[in-house]
């Protein structure tokens, strides 16, 4: 981690999955178990009702989702970036959205 997010008092939470992610319940963390506490995620994101690779950035409430081929196997990989963050709830919240 960056030492200056560090000092702030922020932390990154890193989660990676090879299973694809179900988009209805990608949709449900969003919309009603996102931690107030993450300021900022993005990442890739493989769903399984989509061939595409998904780009997704996410800053505040506001989020943004882009489309584009796969270069690399299918996977998951998404970076947190919070403020007392209990990484064992992300971990759990992002495994519950796990096909």
């Amino acid at each position: 981690m960056d030492r200056h997010l560090q000092n702030d008092g922020f932390m990154t939470v890193s989660f990676q999955s090879k299973r694809s992610i179900s988009l209805k319940k990608f949709q449900q963390f969003l919309d009603y178990q996102l931690p107030s506490s993450i300021l900022r995620m993005k990442g890739i994101i493989w769903f399984d009702e989509s061939p595409k690779c998904h780009v997704f950035q996410l800053s505040g409430k506001r989020f943004s989702i882009e489309d584009r081929e796969w270069f690399k196997p299918h996977s998951n990989q998404i970076v947190c970036i919070s403020q007392n963050l209990d990484k064992l709830q992300i971990y759990q919240l992002l495994n519950n959205c796990l096909t």
